[in-house]
């Protein structure tokens, strides 16, 4: 089954994973159990690509929102921009909307050309590059809500 609206193609497939196509961007979403789900969405994604500036997420083919908890994977923080193959690998399972978005932030920000907000060894932030990336995300991340916001009020309440 497959919905189209303006660039954002869904497709529902009996695969492991929901794919989403928004403009050169691949989005894939892992199968979860079935008391699990993602806080955020791929219209959601959409939404912040919208919002932040385009040299952040310049090279992203493939975000990848893994099935498993952060806290249980290969990775430091939740989510892990490769640069090698132009990815972004997002393990969204156990956190809110908030911390998930902030956390795509965080990890855009780092390569938006300032050296010094890039995580060093095993992938730590410093106190003093964590306040600086803070600093810069805040807007756009109050700017992502009221957005959301707006949208929701927008849209006609669906008929049960």
């Amino acid at each position: 089954m497959s919905k189209k609206s303006s660039s954002l193609t869904f497709i529902n497939s009996n695969n492991k994973a929901t794919f989403l196509r928004n403009n050169n961007v691949k989005i894939i979403f892992d199968k979860l159990q079935k008391d699990e789900q993602y806080a955020v969405s791929g219209s959601e994604i959409k939404l912040l690509w919208s919002v932040i500036p385009k040299e952040w997420v310049a090279g992203i083919k493939l975000i990848h929102f893994l099935g498993q908890n952060a806290r249980k994977s290969r990775f430091e923080r939740p989510v892990n921009r490769v640069l090698l193959s132009n990815k972004l690998n997002i393990c969204a399972t156990g956190f809110s909307e908030n911390e998930i978005i902030t956390q795509i932030l965080i990890e855009l920000v780092q390569d938006s050309g300032d050296a010094n907000l890039r995580a060093a060894s095993y992938n730590k932030l410093t106190k003093k590059q964590t306040a600086k990336i803070h600093e810069i995300i805040e807007p756009y991340l109050h700017l992502y809500f009221e957005m959301k916001q707006k949208l929701t009020f927008e849209r006609p309440m669906k008929k049960s």
